[in-house]
């Protein structure tokens, strides 16, 4: 169960990872087209942190409660 847990947190991490990098591009390429860019490079990696911490820990309750159904009503 542990091996899942760490497993799980990996892959949740790396998705989050991607979404963030998204972002941070998105809003780069969209900052690049405006002429002044208020926004602070501080609040793109602060966004990027709580994207992947919120994905991570979403995938971590779902899966860890999918598990722990499945191990419950295991035959």
């Amino acid at each position: 169960m542990k091996k899942f847990i760490i497993k799980i947190i990996f892959l949740g991490m790396v998705a989050g990872l991607s979404f963030s990098i998204f972002y941070l591009l998105s809003s780069y390429i969209i900052c690049s087209f405006l002429a002044t860019c208020s926004i602070d490079w501080k609040n793109y990696i602060i966004g990027c942190v709580a994207i992947t911490s919120i994905f991570t820990f979403l995938v971590s309750v779902v899966s860890i409660f999918i598990k722990y159904i499945y191990d419950i009503t295991k035959v």
